[in-house]
């Protein structure tokens, strides 16, 4: 996992950074002091999977942040601060933020939770895979028939019924051979979506 971590004190970043490589949780691909150094492109560019970020800094804050990159960043945010009140961390959960950690902070609690957010990317990530495998394991039966007639010469083609038995044939074996690949991509798949889904309600 690929971090960024955004805090006007380098002294919490500093300890972040430790904990994150301490314990083999990724790496920090960049850091910054407020807000306004955080923008789409840059989180794009760096390749950011993981922003940690303070809500409370000076020029922009946390809050103001999450809402400019909300609709463009695909990663997962941690919100950090030493503020308690319940409308405000709310407000934060409702722009978007995954986890809050509250300030002080407590390494055992940092690392719980980034191993559950990186847990829950890669599920996400192996759910997109198996998603596109199983439609590209079903194109491949339904344009057999047509490039195999389309390649036939007109010397070289059936009659017609002989056709329509072949091309029969050709969609029975190739059915059969799809509902094989695609009940097991299914019954994997179903079983990683809950696994995600557990994940998410913790």
């Amino acid at each position: 996992m690929r971090f960024m971590l955004v805090d006007d004190d380098e002294a919490i970043r500093s300890m972040l950074s430790e904990i994150i490589e301490d314990y083999d949780l990724g790496k920090v691909a960049c850091e910054a002091e407020n807000g306004l150094a955080v923008d789409s492109q840059l989180l794009t560019l760096k390749e950011i999977d993981i922003l940690i970020i303070d809500m409370l800094m000076p020029l922009r804050d946390g809050i103001q942040t999450v809402k400019n990159i909300k609709d463009s960043f695909h990663g997962k945010i941690i919100m950090l601060s030493q503020v308690e009140d319940k409308e405000l961390v709310g407000n934060a959960y409702s722009l978007g933020v995954d986890y809050y950690i509250t300030k002080p902070i407590n390494r055992n609690e940092v690392v719980s939770v980034i191993r559950s957010v990186s847990e829950h990317l890669r599920l996400k990530a192996l759910i997109h895979n198996i998603e596109s495998n199983l439609h590209t394991a079903l194109r491949p039966a339904q344009e057999t028939p047509r490039r195999q007639s389309q390649a036939a010469s007109p010397k070289q083609r059936l009659p017609s019924s002989a056709m329509e038995k072949s091309s029969s044939a050709i969609w029975a074996s190739a059915a059969k051979k799809d509902r094989r690949i695609f009940w097991t991509f299914y019954n994997f798949y179903k079983i990683i979506r809950w696994k995600h889904q557990t994940i998410s309600l913790r």
